[in-house]
């Protein structure tokens, strides 16, 4: 082999080697500017959920406030859950209503009663 061919193949090493370099270089760019890219896009979308987990909270505590207005439902800071609360007051409504019905009945069986001991003094006088 020649010096001039050592020298020829020595140069198209380099230039194999510096075409190689370039290459690297521009996949490398090319990977950081994806990660750039994916990056961005993720965190763009980051600041939309959080925006939309804002939104959706803030509607579902007024909701929750309508909803302990409409039942009557104090709020409570004793950590007790809005369903707790409207458990409880369904409970004492419930209470209540049995409660109403037995007076009812208690009032009604009087009624009759008197009624009755009133016909049996028209009879009797």
């Amino acid at each position: 082999m020649s010096n001039n061919s050592i020298l020829y193949a020595y140069y198209l090493y380099c230039r194999w080697r510096s075409e190689i370099a370039a290459l690297e270089t521009s996949k490398s760019e090319a990977v950081k500017e994806a990660e750039a890219s994916i990056l961005s896009a993720m965190e763009r979308e980051n600041v939309e959920l959080r925006e939309e987990c804002a939104t959706m909270r803030t509607k579902i505590l007024d909701r929750e406030g309508e909803l302990r207005r409409l039942v009557n439902v104090a709020d409570d800071s004793s950590g007790e859950s809005l369903l707790d609360g409207i458990k409880r007051e369904l409970d004492i409504l419930r209470n209540n209503e049995r409660e109403t019905k037995a007076r009812l009945l208690f009032r009604d069986s009087e009624l009759a009663r008197a009624v009755a001991d009133f016909e049996v003094r028209l009879l009797t006088n």
